[in-house]
């Protein structure tokens, strides 16, 4: 017999009926637990029922054929020991701590660690330096140097740590065109040759993706704000030899390689750039040509484009149900419409949409790769590709004013974290000050380091870092970057 839902609804007997007992047995279970009874509800194993999160699918997956309470309370025992959302706890200590097993950013409070008297907490200052030179550098450290090293003091040997990542912390290695940082920029950009214009253009040059790699790794770099990576007004070149240099300018020239979109939108505006939003509207790496083409593409509600920057710049995947219930409208007459006709509010969607829509509204002005023409006014209301317009979904309203009649009217405010803002702008601005931006700037620097994401016993520590990196070090990478590497940790890995 199948389960499909465990605590909301259930499908028993062919016969679709509720089952509130569910919680109880819970509690039962985990009698102790400060989650008990008045916090464990439907969404302890589920987002919205029928959905499960991590935890409800773990436990679905343990259940057999037998009563309903006695499977549940085999299925509770027997994944105790399970970390169902990879967040570095075991259901066990989760429950017990009052925290929830199906949400990763529900977290324990970590002792902090004892004071550095042991082995276990002190710094192996060979293995640092070395791993600097290899991973920093992106080369072994000579043998003379080594014996050098070993000479030194604590104290010394720990000077040469912090002094050799300052100089690796410039070199081509790490920060150069296809470097280090460069590559933890991958993800974001998600690059396709195909569709890249200026150097090594594609069959369809659509944007010079260039661009972003260059604002990626310039607010990566020299002790700059990282949040300027989804705030910045402005655009970055790049100048190759002798060494690699970053400048920040005001608007992006074209390049002489330029073709395809990129050439026509710029000979239609009768400018000599290759980005196109004005500086007003700019926000950083969320508002560059190739984010908007290679996002939103042909679509008029830019869904997709909203689901990657929670993904990539805040580590929330909403296909996951990550940061939902944070996300939603607080207000309270805030009603989801289906403005483009997709069915947002069938009962199996519109949890997501509640969040997901109030976010993509913000991108509606940002073109893709439509150009769209008014029948009516084709000599004034006239939108280009990669280009920033108010009344953008005016235009795709008449286009599709038989299919989806609400279009036209789509807003362009929206909502961060359950707070309205008036455009997407201020959303990154209120994003770069999250903690979610900056444990995942961390993340990315921590999961390249480390080979992977933090482990049970390292979350003091990381969470040390990211709070950190907004305290402490006021937003500065690098500066964030000569702690880690100071970390017992990072000397064990």
């Amino acid at each position: 017999m199948f389960i499909r839902i465990l605590i909301g609804l259930s499908l028993w007997g062919g016969q679709l009926m509720a089952l509130p007992i569910g919680p109880s047995i819970v509690c039962q279970q985990f009698e102790d637990s400060p989650l008990c009874p008045s916090q464990v509800s439907c969404t302890f194993c589920h987002t919205t029922p029928p959905q499960m999160n991590d935890f409800g699918t773990c436990i679905k997956n343990q259940l057999g054929d037998g009563t309903f309470d006695t499977e549940l309370a085999l299925a509770l025992d027997t994944t105790q020991e399970l970390d169902c959302d990879n967040d570095g706890f075991k259901n066990l200590q989760e429950i017990m701590a009052g925290t929830f097993p199906g949400d990763r950013l529900s977290l324990p409070e970590i002792e902090p660690p004892p004071p550095c008297s042991t082995s276990d907490c002190t710094i192996d200052s060979l293995r640092a330096w070395t791993k600097i030179h290899q991973d920093v550098c992106g080369r072994s450290p000579a043998y003379e140097d080594r014996q050098r090293f070993q000479k030194g003091n604590a104290q010394q040997k720990l000077n040469a740590v912090r002094d050799t990542l300052i100089v690796c912390l410039d070199s081509e290695y790490w920060l150069g065109k296809e470097g280090i940082v460069w590559s933890l920029a991958h993800d974001r950009i998600r690059p396709n040759s195909s569709l890249k214009s200026g150097d090594n253009r594609g069959s369809i040059p659509l944007g010079d993706y260039d661009d972003d790699y260059n604002l990626f790794v310039y607010y990566q770099t020299d002790d700059r704000d990282i949040r300027g990576m989804i705030t910045a007004k402005h655009y970055v070149t790049r100048e190759d030899q002798p060494t690699t240099r970053y400048t920040a300018v005001p608007d992006q020239p074209l390049h002489p390689n330029a073709a395809g979109l990129v050439i026509q939108t710029a000979e239609a505006l009768n400018v000599n750039v290759q980005q196109f939003v004005p500086a007003a509207k700019r926000a950083g790496m969320l508002t560059t040509l190739y984010n908007s083409v290679a996002r939103t593409m042909f679509t008029p509600l830019p869904r997709t484009t909203a689901a990657h920057a929670m993904r990539h710049y805040l580590g929330l995947d909403i296909a996951k149900a990550e940061g939902l219930g944070r996300m939603y409208p607080k207000q309270q007459d805030y009603q989801l419409t289906d403005f483009d006709s997709k069915g947002v509010k069938a009962p199996a969607c519109e949890f997501c949409h509640r969040a997901l829509d109030g976010i993509a509204y913000l991108w509606t002005p940002y073109n893709g790769i439509s150009t769209l023409i008014s029948p009516e006014h084709a000599h004034t209301r006239v939108i280009l590709p990669g280009t920033y317009n108010n009344f953008r979904m005016e235009l795709f309203g008449e286009e599709f004013a038989d299919s989806a009649p609400l279009l036209g009217t789509t807003p362009r405010d929206g909502y961060a974290f359950g707070e309205k803002v008036d455009d997407l702008v201020a959303w990154a601005e209120s994003m770069a000050n999250t903690d979610d931006y900056a444990r995942k700037v961390v993340l990315d620097y921590w999961r390249y380091f480390y080979g992977g994401d933090p482990l049970e016993t390292d979350q003091s520590e990381f969470k040390r870092l990211w709070n950190n990196l907004k305290t402490k070090h006021n937003y500065s990478v690098e500066r964030m970057l000569h702690e880690m590497v100071t970390l017992p940790s990072f000397s064990r890995r």
